[in-house]
Parts: structure tokens; C-alpha cells; sequence
């Protein structure tokens, strides 16, 4: 049977997505994006990643850290995505922040009690950070600017703990829960899984949860709380926020895990063409609804100058195995507060209401900044053989040859990438059926989608 592209591709789309925001059996803490305010842009193709670029990057819990490798990591995480399950970047999350920052607020009514409440948990969560005026060079301190060390473990621990989550959605949803066969040995690897998740989750529960959460809580309930100082507050924490001078500034970005090139925390993807497993909610089922849009699974190009262009896998290839391992990288910018766009009573100059998102994850959306990256996904030891027709044979044999490269959704194998790198692709001149590259890739963000606004 002729291998069906678009469901293929849908499959990597809804394995990484499920397993970075579905629910776990058992476990029933919230995953910090969950599919109600989640959405996957995956790249097609994939960035082929050198991890020492951005190996110890300057951030403001990093103060000894390289510039140049921050700049680099705040370039590869500065595009904000349009809402489509392919990425395709429309602008940059600074340029629409300092848009929100400015904003025009409408003066609040004072509570003394809820400002009380809402300066201890502040207190609590953050802790004042130090900037640089960009025109004396003078340390200016920044109040809860940067979050508390008790913040810090606890965002560091619940994101180990999801880690053990994915790993194990990562493999349930391969499972085929009407066979025999697959439920056999799932009953022998479950266990394990199960037994990762419970020690991550008793390390994360050591973080105190409930107290953080209380107090996270007492910042959403009184977001109208002394609006006119809270975006004042903002606006000056992202002013003085920029790393350098002029055009060579930056806005610094954290990662975790810090390690994410050599980290263990990957997960393990193996799909089949034969047994392919789809989300009927999927987002990438609603953007290609009908089949009306062909995303391509395989090209091939990039060697001697060629351009890429799609390649349609001969009605005699069958059986295609891809597999993969994926690791998110949690992205944290201490210059940006996630909580005013929940805010009411602003508006900003030459945009209407609802002009950056309207809130839904549907094609409806299309605001000009609907997605906030707030993690990347990295693939690595990417594997696909298949029973290769004659033809497609040939086309992959000579394109390898010719310095060329071959692209599986996201995944890239040979060379004309445009790598900083020199791949190790390869593919087998002795009976050429299987495709590899342990090469690092960015594969996708997960972003989580902007709620309404501007308000007014």
C-alpha cells in the first residue's frame, strides 16, 4: 500500500504535541501548557543545531555568561509564529511586548488589602534584579524583576517531572490498544515509566507546590490590582533589560534545562506508516480539514546549488519506520510579564480590540501576535527505512552523492542545509534502506496562545 504522506506527518505533528501536553493515567497535575491554551509550530525543515553557539549564555542568573552566545539564544527564540501548525515567524515577541508595555491603561481604583496581598506573593515569587541604564552604564535595581530561588526550583522540578510525563505519552501513544501484542509488551516497559514519573513528581512535590500556587493564584485573581503601577513597573523592567548598545543590544533569554544539547531528558518516538496513529482533535487535522492543504512529507535538494523541491515517494515504497528523540527546552524571559495580557482596561496606539489574538486556537485567529513561544523541541538520532522502490532509491543515492540532502517533515539528512555543522548523515551504499543523522535539530516551538487583547 502507497504510504500516505500528509497522515505521516500528521503523526510526527500529534506525537510531539500529545506528549508535551497530554494527560498521564493516574497523574493529574495540570501540564503547564495543556491543549486549551496550546499550540505546536513545527519547522519544515528542521534548524540543524551547534550546541557550543549557545553554551553559557549570558542571562540575568548567569551574570559571568558569554554575550555573544546570548545573543545567539535570544535570536533563536526571538520570532513570535503565526497560528499554523507549520512554523512561519511574523514578528518579533520584543517589538510586540514594547507595543504592550506603552500601552494607553485606564487608572484603577486603589485596594489597599488586594495590593497588600499582591506585594507579598510578589515578594515571595521574585526577587529584585540589577540592569544597566543604557545611558550612565550605572546599576539600576529592578524590583521583582527576576523569580526567587524558591520559584526557580519550583519551575525547574515540575518541568523534570513533565519530562517524565512526555517520555511516557511519547511511547503510550505508539501503543495499538486493540492489539494483543502491543498491550503485552506495554505491560512490561509501564511499569518502568510509571516508576520515573512517581519519583520525579515526589521530587517536585519537595518544592512546596501548594504554596507557590496560592501565591500565583493571588496574582491572577487581582490582575486589575494598581494597574497604572504594574504596567509602569513592567514597562521599566523591559527597559532596561537590553544586554549592549545600538543595534548590537539584545534582549537575554534562560533556558532550562540549561544542559539541553547533552541533557538525558529525551523522549523516544518510533512511527510506522502501516500503524499510524492520529489525534481526531488535532490541530493539524483542523488546518489541513478535507486534505485542502498538502504541508509535503519528503524533499530532496540543496546539493550544487539545486533548490529544494517535494518529492513524491514511488507507489511501490512501503512500509516507511520513522524514529526519533525529542527534548523540550523551556524558555523564560524575565523581561517579559505573561499576566498583563490577562489584564483589562488598555489599549494600544493604531491597534484595535482583539488585534494580537482573539484568544482561540482555531484558523479564526488571526491576530498579528497570537502565539508566544515559550519552548523549543530539539530532535536528535533520527532513523528511517523503509522497503524503497527502485526509484526512490536512485533519487536519494544520487542526491547524497551530489552533496545534496534529503528532508522527512522536520528531519534533514545530508548536506544543503545550511548547517553550521558537518552533518553525519547517512545512507547505506550497501543496500541503502535506512536514512540516519544523530545530528541536533530545532523540530518546533510550543507556544501558548495569547489571550484576547488589546481589550479596547
Amino acid at each position: 500500500m502507497a504510504i500516505d504522506s500528509n497522515k505521516m506527518l500528521q503523526s510526527i505533528y500529534d506525537a510531539l504535541y500529545g506528549s508535551l501536553t497530554g494527560d498521564v493515567p493516574g497523574f493529574t497535575t495540570a501540564r503547564s501548557v495543556p491543549p486549551t491554551s496550546g499550540f505546536l509550530t513545527m519547522l519544515k525543515p528542521g534548524l540543524r543545531i551547534e550546541p557550543m553557539l549557545y553554551a553559557n549564555a549570558w542571562s540575568p542568573v548567569n551574570p559571568e555568561g558569554s554575550d555573544v552566545a546570548g545573543r545567539a539564544l535570544a535570536e533563536l527564540v526571538s520570532q513570535a509564529p503565526s497560528l499554523n501548525p507549520m512554523y512561519t515567524p511574523i514578528g518579533r515577541v520584543e517589538d510586540f511586548y514594547e507595543e504592550i508595555v506603552r500601552a494607553e491603561v485606564d487608572p484603577s481604583p486603589p485596594n489597599p488589602a488586594q495590593e497588600a496581598a499582591v506585594a507579598a506573593a510578589e515578594n515571595f515569587l521574585f526577587d529584585d534584579g540589577v540592569q544597566y541604564d543604557e545611558v550612565t552604564g550605572q546599576p539600576v535595581t529592578v524590583p521583582n524583576s527576576v523569580d526567587s530561588p524558591a520559584y526557580t526550583n519550583y519551575k525547574n522540578k515540575f518541568l523534570l517531572y513533565e519530562a517524565a510525563l512526555t517520555s511516557y505519552l511519547a511511547q503510550w501513544q505508539q501503543v495499538d490498544q486493540t492489539s494483543t501484542k502491543d498491550m503485552q509488551a506495554w505491560a512490561i516497559i509501564a511499569p518502568i515509566l510509571q516508576t520515573k514519573v512517581r519519583m520525579a513528581y515526589a521530587e517536585y512535590e519537595t518544592s512546596k507546590p501548594g504554596v507557590i500556587k496560592e501565591k500565583e493564584s493571588i496574582l491572577g485573581q487581582a490582575s486589575q490590582t494598581s494597574l497604572v503601577r504594574r504596567f509602569a513597573e513592567a514597562r521599566r523592567n523591559f527597559e532596561l533589560a537590553p544586554r549592549g548598545e545600538g543595534f548590537s543590544s539584545y534582549l537575554p533569554v534562560q533556558v532550562f534545562p540549561a544542559n539541553w544539547a547533552t541533557t538525558q531528558a529525551y523522549s523516544t518516538v518510533d512511527l510506522n506508516s502501516s500503524e499510524m496513529h492520529t489525534s481526531s482533535s488535532s490541530n493539524f487535522g483542523k488546518w489541513n480539514a478535507g486534505g485542502s492543504l498538502n504541508f509535503g512529507l519528503f524533499s530532496i535538494g540543496g546539493g550544487g546549488g539545486r533548490a529544494w523541491s517535494n518529492h513524491t515517494l514511488h507507489q511501490d515504497t512501503t512500509n516507511l519506520r520513522l524514529s526519533f528523540q525529542f527534548a523540550r527546552v523551556d524558555i523564560r524571559r524575565a523581561w517579559l510579564k505573561e499576566n498583563l495580557l490577562t489584564t483589562t482596561g488598555w489599549r494600544v496606539e493604531g491597534r484595535g480590540k482583539s488585534a494580537y489574538s482573539t484568544g482561540k486556537i482555531d484558523p479564526s485567529n488571526t491576530g498579528v501576535f497570537p502565539l508566544l513561544p515559550v519552548a523549543f523541541i530539539v530532535a536528535r538520532q533520527v532513523r528511517a527505512t523503509a522497503s524503497w522502490s527502485a526509484v526512490d532509491k536512485q533519487t536519494f543515492s544520487q542526491t547524497i552523492q551530489a552533496g545534496g540532502g534529503i528532508r522527512i517533515g522536520p528531519f534533514q539528512f545530508g548536506g544543503g542545509g545550511g548547517s553550521t555543522q558537518t552533518t553525519s548523515s547517512t545512507w547505506s551504499a550497501s543496500n541503502q534502506t535506512e536514512l540516519y543523522t544523530p545530528d541536533l535539530e530545532m523540530v518546533a516551538y510550543l507556544n501558548r496562545v495569547i489571550p484576547a487583547c488589546p481589550p479596547k
